[in-house]
C-alpha cells in the first residue's frame, strides 16, 4: 500500500465550462461596448475588462488546486498557491456530504479535517473515485485510528468505489 499514488485535480470539463462561460460573457460585454447606444459604450468596455480579470482569477484558482497522495503522505496546494503536507494518520475527521436528490444523479463530496482546517474534494474532480477507494483501504487497514468517520460516510465512499454514486 505504501506505493499508492493518486492525484486529485479539477476536471478538464469544469475548466472548459468556465472558459466557455468567460468567452460568452466577454462577447456580450464587447457587443455592448461596440454597438450599445446612449452612453453604454464606456460601461460595456469597463465591464468586459473587469469580467475578464475575474474570469482569469477563477481559472487560475482552478489550476492551482492540487491534492496528491504518495503512500501515506498527502501533499497539496490550495487554490491560493500555498502548499501543505501531512501524513494520513493526521486526519482527524472524514465526512461525506451527499447531494443530488430527485431527478439528479446522486453524488457525494469528501471533507477532510486536518489540524482543524477543512479540505474539500468535490465529486467532479479527476481522481476522486481513486481517493475514495484509498480512504476505504486505509480505514480497513486500521491506518486511520485517530480519525472520526461515520458508518454513513463509509457507506457513501463504498458506493462511490462501486460506481453507484457519481464520481468523475
Amino acid at each position: 500500500m505504501n506505493q499508492k499514488e493518486i492525484d486529485v485535480v479539477c476536471s478538464a470539463g469544469t475548466k472548459l465550462f468556465a472558459i466557455g462561460f468567460i468567452i460568452l460573457a466577454e462577447m456580450l460585454f464587447i457587443s455592448l461596448a461596440v454597438w450599445g447606444g446612449d452612453g453604454i459604450n464606456g460601461y460595456g468596455g469597463i465591464c468586459a475588462v473587469l469580467y475578464a480579470i475575474g474570469g482569469i482569477g477563477v481559472l487560475y484558482t482552478m489550476y492551482m488546486f492540487r491534492f496528491s497522495v504518495r503512500g501515506h503522505e498527502i501533499y497539496g496546494r490550495k487554490r491560493t498557491g500555498k502548499k501543505y503536507r501531512f501524513d494520513i494518520s493526521e486526519i482527524t475527521k472524514i465526512y461525506c456530504e451527499k447531494g443530488g436528490g430527485g431527478d439528479c444523479t446522486p453524488y457525494c463530496d469528501i471533507w477532510l479535517e486536518v489540524y482543524g482546517k477543512d479540505i474539500i474534494l468535490k465529486h467532479t474532480m479527476k481522481g476522486f473515485k481513486q481517493f475514495a477507494s484509498y480512504i476505504i483501504e486505509m480505514y480497513e487497514a486500521n491506518e486511520l485510528e485517530n480519525c472520526k468517520i461515520s458508518k454513513t460516510s463509509l457507506t457513501l465512499l463504498k458506493k462511490v468505489r462501486r460506481g453507484k454514486i457519481k464520481a468523475n
